[in-house]
């Protein structure tokens, strides 16, 4: 996760200072940390983008220290030397050098490669989906360190306490879908609604969580038939099913465009219907596997729901689609963090091609966001961890 790779930089900078460098001028070093964007190795010269945004353009001296360190890392003691050949496009770097405008006279690297970050990330969600649990906030119970959470998107949905005492906390930026601009957060900053992903262990009988990591937001998902679309500006304006109002949907680079094809529609399709007729089960206990009942819910560890169902798999298995590919007329169901503005939104996640699936019925209309018969969980995933 890019949070546990910045923190690797932020240790590296306080250790920095007591490198010393004896044959430096007399000017204050400064750090720059961000992603190499290109490299020209004959002058030796890297163009970084940092983390604020700027460009700059690091020369290093032949003399110039690379060392590779692994991402996440407490210190740089398990640093190895590295040498500038190794630098490449979308690696993440620490320069220490002597800044003149957007120009580094650089004397140090410190170097996460893409590859390193890349299966640190792998390994973190393999790890989130093992013993990651999604959920919605029922309540919290701040004497007892617990949050009540309810898997799955549906009233009845399973309930299960949260034991939160020695857990670390994030809480998703509003307007935000990055989850680097996640900003740390407590037990207080927690509300009823709340979409909540908690990695740590669940009971033997499935009934209470004890968390090591949470991470919660306020998200939106809607979903409303598409009345006009502009590739230009980045955005489509939708009705919303509930509301009947237009909706407008920023999507940025970091949105996730999918398409439900028509049989896994038609499919979906099938079991509302059949849902919608089946009498209601009534309250749920929670099940000892800690899967949701009915099909509306998400399941235990990893956001899986019943029969193995992993939303996040299901989302990255549905084919990609751009903003052009939309046209009005087409459903669209769309996630985002909570806004001021109700009639606006920047998309998570879209997904289109909900044509084949009938709306919910009035006696369920209403209800906590969207629900077209998809499964519960499938757009929980604002709270991604990339």
């Amino acid at each position: 996760m890019s949070a546990f790779i910045r923190g690797g930089f932020l240790l590296a900078l306080l250790l920095a200072p007591s490198l010393g460098y004896p044959d430096a001028p007399p000017r204050k070093a400064e750090y720059v940390v961000g992603e190499v964007s290109s490299i020209d190795a004959t002058s030796r010269k890297v163009s970084v983008k940092t983390d604020a945004g700027a460009t700059i353009v690091a020369t290093l001296a032949p003399n110039a220290e690379v060392v590779k360190a692994k991402p996440g890392s407490k210190s740089l003691a398990d640093a190895t030397p590295a040498t500038f050949d190794e630098l490449a496009a979308g690696d993440r770097v620490m320069l220490h050098g002597f800044l003149d405008g957007t120009a580094l006279d650089t004397r140090k690297v410190v170097l996460m490669t893409k590859g390193d970050i890349q299966q640190k990330q792998d390994a973190e969600r393999a790890e989130w989906r093992k013993r990651g649990l999604v959920a919605v906030v029922g309540s919290v119970d701040p004497t007892k360190n617990e949050i009540i959470a309810h898997v799955g998107r549906r009233p009845d949905s399973p309930a299960l306490t949260l034991d939160v005492q020695k857990a670390s906390f994030k809480r998703y930026a509003p307007n935000s879908v990055k989850f680097q601009d996640a900003k740390a957060s407590s037990l207080a900053d927690v509300k009823p609604g709340d979409e909540l992903r908690a990695l740590g262990d669940k009971s033997p009988d499935g009934s209470r969580f004890t968390a090591e990591q949470v991470v919660t937001g306020s998200f939106r998902v809607v979903a409303g038939a598409v009345t006009s679309v502009s590739a230009d500006a980045n955005e489509v304006v939708f009705k919303e099913d509930e509301s009947q109002k237009p909706v407008t949907v920023t999507v940025g680079p970091d949105a996730r465009l999918r398409h439900l094809p028509p049989e896994m529609a038609l499919r979906f399709g099938a079991r509302r219907t059949a849902d919608d007729a089946a009498p209601s089960p009534g309250p749920a206990s929670p099940a000892p596997d800690g899967a949701a009942r009915g099909f509306g819910a998400g399941g235990g560890p990893g956001g899986g729901g019943r029969r193995g169902f992993n939303a996040e798999d299901l989302l990255e298995r549905l084919p990609t689609i751009h903003l052009a590919d939309l046209k009005a007329g087409d459903r669209i169901l769309v996630s985002s963090t909570r806004g001021d503005d109700p009639s606006k939104m920047t998309a998570i996640v879209l997904v289109s091609g909900l044509e084949a699936i009938p709306g919910p019925p009035a006696s369920r209309r209403g209800g906590r966001g969207a629900d077209v018969g998809l499964p519960g969980d499938l757009m929980d995933l604002g709270l991604s961890l990339q």
